[in-house]
């Protein structure tokens, strides 16, 4: 899933530690939950928080890209379920690969809730 992105940090200059997913909605931007950033672990990360693009090991430190982020949750974000979602913002746009691609949203609102009933879909993150 090309879309998909590790948003953590370095613990030491060669382990990266894994906090959550997000999705690559645009060349700067992702999409991901809130509460990932309630505990900040910025002490603990060699170089504050990072993103990880186009890795499919995230054991091998020279997989995928880099890039040093900046977030913002959504304003009625309290820690709870409601509203539990944030933007990345990368400090430099991420070049598309075959490996690093945006996620195909819908054009149109799909009010139809039972419009996808018994298809098979993909759950990443």
């Amino acid at each position: 899933m090309p879309w998909m992105v590790s948003l953590g940090g370095f613990t030491t200059q060669n382990v990266w530690e894994h906090q959550c997913g997000g999705s690559l909605i645009t060349s700067k931007h992702v999409l991901t939950a809130a509460h990932c950033f309630l505990e900040d672990r910025t002490q603990r990360w060699v170089n504050g928080w990072q993103m990880r693009a186009g890795a499919t090991d995230l054991m091998d430190n020279n997989n995928g890209i880099l890039r040093k982020i900046t977030y913002e949750w959504h304003p009625k974000y309290q820690g709870k379920a409601y509203f539990d979602v944030a933007v990345v913002f990368a400090d430099v746009p991420i070049d598309f690969t075959d490996k690093i691609i945006p996620v195909c949203l819908p054009m149109r609102p799909v009010d139809d809730i039972e419009a996808l009933k018994d298809d098979f879909v993909n759950l990443a993150g």
